[in-house]
């Protein structure tokens, strides 16, 4: 991939990612007026992975959808939901950062990871 292709691809993945985010983030706060915080949060995340997988394939990565990625997928988001649980946690009840800020920390120190991750998932069928 030549240079200038992967900073579009960089760029548009942090297009998604925000997008994501706040899809993600507004499930979150709906959800957080019936439910406690880390269930709030395990559910918006999950409905999180779904939009991601799509956004991605079809924005990011410009890939058709197949089943095998979009069930691989969820593998790079397992990892990152234990980080960002235990982040959630730390900064909720150690830290005393308010529930509706926290998992915004907890999303910061994911990106680079979920990029590499899921550009590997997505692409891997069409480059070998």
């Amino acid at each position: 991939m030549v240079a200038g292709q992967r900073i579009f691809e960089i760029t548009r993945f942090l297009l998604a990612g925000l997008a994501t985010t706040v899809f993600s983030y507004a499930t979150y706060l709906t959800l957080l007026l019936m439910l406690p915080y880390m269930l709030a949060y395990i559910i918006s995340y999950a409905v999180g992975i779904i939009f991601s997988y799509f956004i991605s394939t079809y924005y990011v990565f410009r890939q058709r959808f197949s089943w095998k990625p979009f069930f691989q997928f969820p593998l790079v988001y397992a990892a990152q939901l234990v980080i960002n649980l235990l982040i959630l946690w730390l900064a909720v009840d150690r830290f005393v950062v308010r529930q509706e800020l926290a998992p915004l920390i907890a999303i910061i120190f994911s990106i680079p990871v979920t990029y590499f991750m899921s550009r590997a998932i997505i692409k891997k069928r069409h480059e070998n």
